[in-house]
């Protein structure tokens, strides 16, 4: 005899099923119990893996922050440097042809 769900049996037969159908129907959920656990066992596994792949990847986007934080300042800094170049340059020139 396959396994079943004795309250899902008690409860088809009290609403009025059949034994046979209510005898199956308790034993086609039945089955599937193991089926939710497995799932449920492979999700637990699949959050791990994504859980030690975030682990590992936090270390690399704080690198990669920090690397564009420097970028930036280097942008904000070459502006000015070209300007004073600049102005030294045309004061050197002004001087030079004067």
């Amino acid at each position: 005899m396959a396994t079943m769900i004795s309250e899902v049996y008690d409860a088809l037969l009290e609403a009025g099923a059949g034994e046979e159908k209510a005898r199956r129907a308790a034993e086609v959920l039945a089955d599937y119990d193991p089926r939710f656990n497995r799932v449920e066992g492979e999700l637990v596994a699949l959050n791990a893996v994504v859980k030690a792949g975030f682990t590992r990847l936090d270390p690399r986007i704080d690198k990669v922050e920090g690397s564009i934080s420097n970028l930036r300042a280097i942008v904000a800094i070459v502006p000015t440097i070209t300007l004073a170049n600049l102005g030294l340059t045309g004061a050197l020139f002004a001087n030079l042809f004067h």
